[in-house]
């Protein structure tokens, strides 16, 4: 059902009626169906010129602040009587620094002036429902740094009343002025009407004081922007309208005013034009039947910026057909503009409101329409529709906005992939590998030398155990570059990788037996290519035990190993930092057999097994957890193989005990195969009840290591430089390092 919106109170004044002076005297009513009709405006007209009755005050001045209903505030003017709800003036000042408020909530009074001055620093509010226009002609407005309020209040939501506002003469702005509608949003379910206000906009002449002034007017709950109309407009049944903005005629924005309709949550700081979420644009009704005019333009010129949110809606008119939706695309001209979030702008329009469509970008880079729901493909397909927009998250939201891809959910992919995948697993897999190395050096008893208990002054003994404990320390750098399944979010697979390490190695003897112990720390940070604002840091540690005896074919050893990784990345989606912060750990369990040298050169063989934990990240921004990714457990074997050669040099008897005894060079090649190398990845969006399982590469399915080293030995202790490098299907890199070695017990 459709109902009437305009209602109106004769006042106690003469008057008659005169087209084209005074705005809309009273407004509209939105039923609770919110289907509305914009009536066609009357406007009152007094004949006698303001200031020739008695009690028509030609000027009215406010030089303080002051509040109250109507007759309170302009007793000085009026004396002790308030006639009839009628103020006319030729103009009405609000000097600089006053805050006037007029009206209580539910007064109907109407304000006819041929002048609205508001200066430095002050404000003026409208409550009620009142009426703001022209009296002999166009309402002139002046606004310097100030603010003028339009706000319908009512005592009981039963009994409509709003509020309409007429600029249509010379408006002057300077610094940072505003204009604001707001609604009354009646919250109960069973109230009948909600008012509304309305602002009809069409200055004769918009001048600005310099280039810095700017003008905001902000249209909220309930409240409506008329832009140059004349016809009605149909709401559509069951939209809640927060903010609404009625196009008519040929109409551009201009670089120093912004428009902003609906929910300001999500608004860009430099927008002009912003609609958000709950907000309409439509243009004006041609005919009774609610076809929109094709004659009816928005065009937004080179250097405005225009925004949609999610929530916010095209109402394209009651009947659709070819003819209406082809207009959709002429009347929106904003290719000369900066435009966000156009895609998720919902096209409706139909009898009963359910016509749905979207714009999508051509391959050609121009804009089409096309009707029906949105559809979407890849793992989060499901989750996307099923979010709720207007109740799911502030950064997933902004994420819809602003992604690059017209696949949403593919962006979505991406960023589940990219924290899970950043090489966690992989630099655990390294802090635990096999420590052939270490068993290769520690072989030859003669290396461990004999030494005396005890020291100077003081004697100390220890078990012959203890005093044949090498212990090593290990420095080195890491630099090279890997690859993230999840690439794409980053601006590319490709990613550089720095940090470091240090490792601490212990060997004791008992009999045939070799036994150590190893741990081994490493920091890594992690950039994409080509991506600014995004890198992962890592933290991972790893400890090793390990036991190796000799037999008649060569060395067996036996290691068992923990280790565990804490990861977290940042990027940069849209206008918002997005964190990923997650822990992983693993177990391993290997065996090798380490042939005897032959000319310094052995072989070694190897297989080990290990159990990689899930993991749990949390991605969140601005303190808010917007996405949850788990990762599944997963047992991996590895077969490893390699050589390993070192000679050593003696220099014979010095007679200074800071030369070195000895000189030794070393090399190995190593390689190894994985299995298991992809993993699941589950991740579930915030705020909707679907997740995506999606399978990610997450090792290397095989790699390659080499490693050159020289080493100058004293009798108690030696220093060793080594370069290695690494190359995988998925990541590589090169390292140096430092070995320092010494007996701590000598």
């Amino acid at each position: 059902m459709i109902m009437p919106l305009v209602q109106s109170r004769r006042p106690s004044r003469p008057f008659s009626l005169r087209p084209s002076v005074l705005g809309i005297l009273t407004t509209s009513i939105l039923t609770a169906s919110m289907n509305a009709v914009w009536a066609a405006p009357y406007q009152p007209v007094f004949q006698s010129e303001p200031g020739t009755e008695p009690d028509d005050p030609p000027e009215v001045v406010f030089s303080q602040s002051v509040s109250g209903d109507a007759a309170d505030v302009f007793k000085p003017w009026y004396g002790t009587t308030w006639d009839g709800g009628w103020l006319i003036t030729t103009s009405l000042k609000v000097k600089d620094g006053a805050s006037v408020v007029i009206g209580r909530a539910d007064e109907i009074f109407v304000i006819g002036a041929d002048r609205v001055e508001i200066d430095d620093g002050a404000s003026i509010t409208f409550m009620g429902a009142p009426s703001v226009g022209g009296v002999n002609g166009p309402l002139s407005l002046k606004l310097e740094n100030a603010s003028l309020i339009l706000s319908a209040r009512q005592a009981d939501p039963e009994v409509p009343l709003g509020g309409a506002l007429t600029v249509d003469g010379r408006t002057e702005v300077s610094g940072s002025s505003s204009i604001r509608l707001k609604g009354l949003m009646v919250e109960d379910p069973d109230a009948n009407h909600q008012a509304t206000v309305i602002l009809e906009w069409r200055p004769k002449e918009l001048v600005f004081a310099d280039e810095a002034s700017r003008l905001v007017i902000e249209i909220g709950d309930n409240s409506a922007m008329l832009w140059n109309t004349k016809n009605q407009v149909n709401v559509p049944e069951g939209v809640p309208l927060k903010g609404m903005l009625v196009v008519g005629g040929d109409v551009t924005l201009h670089r120093q005013v912004r428009l902003l309709f609906g929910d300001l949550t999500d608004a860009r700081p430099d927008v002009n034009l912003y609609f958000g979420r709950g907000s309409v644009l439509c243009f004006e009704a041609a005919d009774p039947l609610g076809r929109t005019s094709s004659g009816s333009r928005l065009t937004a010129p080179e250097g405005t910026a225009v925004q949609f949110a999610p929530g916010s809606m095209l109402w394209v008119g009651d009947v659709v057909d070819s003819a209406d939706m082809s207009n959709v695309l002429k009347k929106l001209d904003l290719e000369g503009a900066k435009v966000y979030g156009l895609e998720v702008l919902t096209v409706r329009g139909g009898l009963d409101g359910r016509e749905e469509g979207h714009f999508i970008q051509n391959p050609d880079g121009s804009i089409g329409l096309v009707m029906g729901k949105r559809t979407f493909s890849g793992n989060f397909a499901g989750t996307l529709e099923n979010i709720d927009l207007q109740s799911a998250s502030r950064w997933l939201r902004n994420y819809y906005i602003t992604a690059a891809s017209a696949d949403i959910s593919s962006g979505l992919e991406q960023l589940a992939l990219v924290p899970a995948t950043a090489g966690g697993a992989e630099s655990m897999l390294k802090s635990t590998a096999l420590p052939v190395d270490v068993l290769a050096r520690w072989l030859d008893p003669a290396r461990i030398p004999e030494v005396a208990p005890g020291g100077d002054g003081v004697v100390i003994e220890f078990p012959p155990v203890l005093r044949r404990i090498p212990v090593e320390v290990t420095v080195g750098t890491v630099e090279g570059d890997g690859k993230v399944s999840g690439g794409s979010i980053c601006g590319g697979e490709s990613t550089d990788i720095t940090g470091g390490f240090v490792r601490f190695d212990a060997v004791s003897r008992a009999g045939d037996w070799l036994i150590g112990f190893r741990f081994e720390g490493r920091s890594e940070e992690e950039k994409p290519r080509g991506r600014v604002g995004a890198k992962t840091e890592r933290s991972t540690l790893g400890a090793q035990v390990w036991a190796a005896k000799p037999f008649d074919l060569g060395t067996v050893q036996a290691a068992f190993g923990w280790a565990g990784t804490d990861e977290k990345t940042d990027i940069v989606v849209g206008d918002a930092l997005v964190r990923a912060k997650g822990s992983e750990s693993m177990w391993t369990a290997g065996v090798t057999l380490l042939s005897n040298p032959v000319a310094g050169t052995s072989a070694y063989a190897g297989f080990r097994a290990v159990w990689l934990g899930g993991g749990d990240i949390d991605c969140s921004t601005q303190g808010e957890t917007v996405m949850k990714t788990t990762t599944e457990e997963k047992i991996i074997g590895a077969l490893s193989a390699g050589f390993t050669w070192s000679a050593e040099f003696a220099f014979g008897s010095w007679s200074s005990s800071w030369l070195p005894e000895a000189a030794g060079l070393s090399w190995s090649l190593s390689g190894e195969v994985r299995s298991g190398t992809k993993r699941t990845v589950t991740s579930s969006v915030t705020g909707s009840p679907v997740s995506a399982d999606i399978r990610a590469d997450y090792l290397d399915a095989h790699a390659f290591g080499a490693e050159v080293g020289a080493t100058l030995r004293w009798r108690t202790s030696e220093v060793s430089m080594t370069a290695s490098t690494r190359r995988g299907d998925r990541t590589q890199s090169t390292s140096l390092g430092a070995r320092l070695t010494w007996f701590p017990f000598s």
